[in-house]
């Protein structure tokens, strides 16, 4: 009798869902988890929605780069707050490589240049963490929902957003340039300002170790919900 107990014991121990948590920590790990990646990609959302860092008469964001003065180049006035695409300036600014403002921002032409691929580059992986943090919600609920779930190669999934986020800073660093942006020179426009970090490269920076704190929680915490 003792076997056929031990017997039934094993049969529903091998039934038991494998999806199931060990314990209860997992599915607090789960709700905690979610909240983080929640705040984390708002954080990054936030952080494309505004100004990265001002150069010369222009403050440079992720998808366009705006006049921070009135200015008047030939026959066009620049107004304040007018913006456009990198390609944009860089077309209307340089003909043939040179620009008017060159006296007073040296390298301007090449500065928008690069620093326009930097921009786009960082951009573009900034979106890919967005949509891995959805991701990460999504199963995050599934698995809240089931108590668990299995999910294959989760633990590279939980530090895609931290990756992601922290190459398209480094492209950005390598490739922008904006170390080598000369001083500016006040001959011709006075309010010709050197490159000066503003809030959303700040606000990029402070969530840099957010992401890397996020990833490596799930990693060694919340992957065990979804084994």
């Amino acid at each position: 009798m003792e076997k056929s107990g031990d017997l039934n014991q094993t049969t529903e121990e091998k039934e038991t869902p494998v999806s199931r948590p060990k314990t209860k920590t997992s599915i607090g790990c789960l709700h905690a988890h979610l909240v983080g990646s929640i705040v984390t990609g708002l954080l990054v959302l936030l952080s494309l929605s505004i100004k990265w860092f001002d150069y010369c008469l222009f403050s440079f964001g992720p998808f366009t780069l705006a006049a921070t003065k009135d200015v008047r180049i030939g026959t066009k006035l620049y107004e304040e707050g007018d913006d456009a695409l990198y390609y944009v300036w860089q077309d209307e600014l340089c003909n043939e490589g040179t620009s008017p403002l060159e006296s007073s921002c040296p390298g301007i032409c090449d500065n928008i240049l690069s620093a326009g691929r930097g921009m786009l580059a960082v951009t573009i992986l900034s979106i890919l963490t967005i949509v891995m943090h959805i991701m990460l919600c999504i199963l995050g609920c599934c698995a809240i929902g089931k108590k668990g779930m299995k999910v294959y190669l989760v633990t590279m999934l939980l530090l895609l957003p931290f990756v992601f986020y922290f190459l398209g800073i480094i492209i950005l660093v390598l490739v922008g340039g904006m170390s080598s942006f000369e001083s500016t020179e006040p001959s011709e426009y006075e309010d010709a300002k050197d490159y000066t970090m503003t809030t959303g490269f700040i606000l990029a920076i402070i969530v840099v170790p957010f992401e890397a704190i996020f990833s490596a929680l799930g990693a060694f915490f919340t992957r065990n919900a979804f084994k």
